[in-house]
């Protein structure tokens, strides 16, 4: 089931490959209605599978307001059995819902999911790469709950061409009360000192699994550590910024004309993150 390297495969509920992709009569296509996850693969293991379907599940039934129409120990023993096929590779699961082209309330049909699988070359955090953001100054107003993350990144992609433009790598959102929230597809940790920092979730950010797991690694190690609402001037007076999402970790070295460094805390992380994933699959 594997495939070329830097390549995509498809498959579909049943873990067949498929020739193409979401039908154009998808609501997916039409309308952006679709939710997803999206995972890594490493060693030829999906990182925090159950932390992804968990909250997967939430999202599904929060927009599409019916049940699963098969058990998601379905889901999860093809993912598992699909991953083996790979040694390094992201992967999302998307649910969708096709419907008539005309129909814009959605009909009773069932939703289906896809998976999409690429290969990747490097190691998951076998280095740690570096990352200048700009800071947008528009309110930003996620509007869905923090566990659902959902097809449409329109406002998000948006921006970030904009600060592409200016030779940024990422975009920083700030809420309607100037308080960090995330970046396009990223939450964000700083810290001042020995004390880690990211924003609560209340304050309108994406639940991220890897933002889980770092909170609960830190907090096992003994790392000061807290979530909070932080303005922009505690992110410019902090000692180190990264970024993280299930692709890994960057660390921030440039928010706006403001200069960061990098210290022997990008590698304490990226050691502490590794360990507790060592220890998670050992267990």
């Amino acid at each position: 089931m594997g495939s070329d390297m830097n390549q995509t495969q498809i498959y579909d509920q049943q873990f067949n490959v498929l020739s193409g992709g979401i039908s154009p009569f998808s609501r997916a296509f039409l309308y952006g209605e679709s939710v997803f996850a999206t995972m890594r693969i490493s060693g030829g293991k999906i990182l925090f599978l159950e932390d992804h379907l968990y909250r997967l599940e939430m999202g599904y039934h929060w927009l599409f307001d019916t049940e699963i129409a098969f058990p998601m120990d379905h889901l999860s023993k093809g993912l598992l059995l699909l991953s083996q096929s790979y040694k390094e590779a992201r992967i999302r699961v998307t649910f969708h819902l096709n419907n008539n082209l005309y129909e814009f309330v959605p009909s009773s049909e069932q939703p289906e999911f896809i998976v999409m699988v690429t290969n990747l070359e490097q190691k998951f955090l076998d280095e740690i790469g570096d990352v200048k953001i700009g800071i947008c100054d528009e309110p930003y107003v996620r509007g869905v709950p923090h566990f659902a993350k959902v097809g449409s990144y329109l406002h998000q992609v948006k921006k970030l061409k904009e600060f592409r433009k200016n030779c940024f790598d990422d975009v920083l959102f700030l809420d309607d009360h100037r308080r960090l929230t995330e970046a396009s597809t990223s939450n964000i940790f700083f810290r001042k000192g020995e004390l880690l920092m990211t924003p609560s979730l209340s304050e309108g950010l994406l639940d991220g699994v890897m933002r889980k797991n770092i909170i609960r690694y830190v907090k096992d190690a003994g790392w000061k550590f807290t979530e909070g609402h932080f303005d922009i001037y505690n992110l410019l007076e902090s000692d180190e910024v990264w970024l993280c999402n299930s692709s890994g970790i960057r660390v921030v070295t440039q928010i706006d004309n403001e200069s960061f460094s990098k210290s022997e805390w990008t590698e304490k992380l990226r050691q502490l993150v590794l360990k507790g994933i060592e220890n998670d699959q050992s267990s």
